[in-house]
């Protein structure tokens, strides 16, 4: 039993663990099926926009509806299971990762529940090196459970968890990759080059994933340049993009997978589209970055605002305040990672879920808001909280004020992200398109 083989400390991470197992089932058993919000929000009732696809946009997996665009991963998955041929696949095979590792769940936990089941473990997964990293960076028992449980309730985790895209799996490899650059201690030189390839491998990875590498390239640039020797930002950026590049060689030329494009090719025309902007006399360019329907630093917030609801960005404004300036830096930096590629794609079309990268900061920084509103009510209150006559392994003693204070504040965003279960679908709708310029 834990409560015999395990220290107090332990157990309670232990026990942790298992609440944040069980908060990630719950979340996706209410949000699977034709309650997926990404099926749901393709719907006209919960449209906002003729942009987005209507009644039709559907395929089957079995008896279950889910989106459409969840084709290519079941060709592929088809494909790994040897009951088809690679013909006909194209637009995903550049993640082919996921279908890979569905092809090992699938034969023995059914069609669509083996999608399930990867998704959930992915998340779990992701979580549970949240809480890891956090505690392991800031020694913060409470901030590593409050983040870790944003993790497990989050919005776009619980978008993408229905569907057998590879969405989901992308945004874990984050909290994964952080963990293991925190066990390596990349930022604090301990890694050295092989640590800093070992990185690489796994972002290299991870863009067979999704395109998640390149918010990770990003971050490292950004946050490691003034940190870590740039030839070992270096190395691990050859490393990731030739095992990316690798991939689709082999993935060509050997099994013969089609490529067709994706929204991986729309990087380039959005980069086109900018230069072209950005060529026009100054006044225009002046007006185009500040209101332009599309780019325009209006639509920038849409797309912000659209990947975390307002209530999180208060939360997490008043974490960023509360935050060393250390803490700060390392913020901004994933916040510029998830900003870049979001930028850069508005020319074209407005992606909240691209933007939805920066999620670790968002993350970190709303959990520290809500443990900040905690202990400023128990210090308005003249109260205090005693300290952990242990000191270590188990969060210090919090007086109940705080506690609740902390609980609601995180539960209001959480609440945020579980609209869609009381028939309000907008905010699952604006994560699917932007609200653009608008406010709401």
């Amino acid at each position: 039993m834990i409560r015999s083989t395990l220290p107090a400390g332990r157990r309670f991470h232990a026990l942790w663990l298992l609440v944040l197992a069980a908060v990630c089932a719950l979340e996706l058993v209410t949000h699977s099926g034709a309650r997926n919000p990404f099926l749901v929000s393709s719907r006209p009732a919960s449209s906002v926009s003729e942009l987005l696809p209507g009644d039709g946009y559907v395929t089957w997996v079995g008896t279950v509806p889910v989106l459409h665009d969840a084709n290519g991963i079941l060709t592929l998955t088809a494909m790994f299971l040897g009951s088809r041929g690679p013909e006909g696949s194209g637009i995903l095979d550049r993640r082919a990762a996921y279908a890979y590792l569905s092809s090992l769940v699938v034969p023995w936990a059914g069609p669509y529940t083996g999608f399930l089941l990867l998704n959930w473990l992915f998340w779990w997964a992701a979580a549970a090196a949240c809480f890891w990293f956090v505690r392991r960076r800031w020694g913060d028992v409470r901030l590593a459970c409050a983040t870790s449980f944003l993790v497990a309730a989050g919005n776009g985790f619980i978008f993408m968890a229905g569907v057998p895209m590879s969405y989901l799996a992308a945004y874990a490899t984050f909290f994964l990759v952080l963990a293991l650059s925190e066990w390596l201690g990349a930022f604090d030189e301990r890694a050295g080059v092989r640590g800093w390839l070992l990185l690489g491998w796994a972002a290299g990875v991870a863009s067979t994933i999704y395109f998640a590498h390149i918010p990770l390239l990003l971050f490292w640039w950004v946050y490691g340049l003034r940190r870590v020797p740039w030839r070992y930002l270096l190395a691990a950026s050859v490393v990731t993009l030739a095992i990316s590049a690798t991939w689709e060689v082999y993935g060509q030329s050997v099994v013969g997978l089609g490529f067709t494009t994706d929204n991986s090719s729309a990087v380039g025309s959005s980069i086109a589209a900018w230069l072209t902007n950005l060529r026009r006399p100054p006044s225009d360019v002046l007006t185009y970055l500040r209101g332009g329907p599309v780019a325009g630093a209006a639509a920038i917030r849409g797309t912000l605002a659209s990947a975390f609801p307002y209530p999180w960005w208060a939360l997490a404004a008043i974490g960023f305040l509360a935050s060393p300036p250390r803490d700060r830096s390392w913020a901004l930096a994933f916040f510029m990672a998830g900003l870049l590629p979001a930028i850069v794609i508005l020319s074209l079309i407005p992606l909240p879920r691209a933007a939805f990268y920066m999620y670790p900061a968002v993350y970190v920084m709303a959990a520290r808001g809500a443990l900040t509103l905690g202990d400023l009510v128990v210090r308005c209150l003249r109260l205090a909280t005693s300290p952990d006559p242990e000191g270590v392994g188990r969060p210090a003693r919090i007086h109940p004020v705080s506690l609740a204070v902390t609980v609601a504040a995180l539960a209001s965003v959480v609440f945020t992200s579980n609209l869609d279960l009381l028939g309000d679908t907008l905010l699952i709708t604006r994560f699917h398109e932007s609200m653009g310029a608008s406010w709401r």
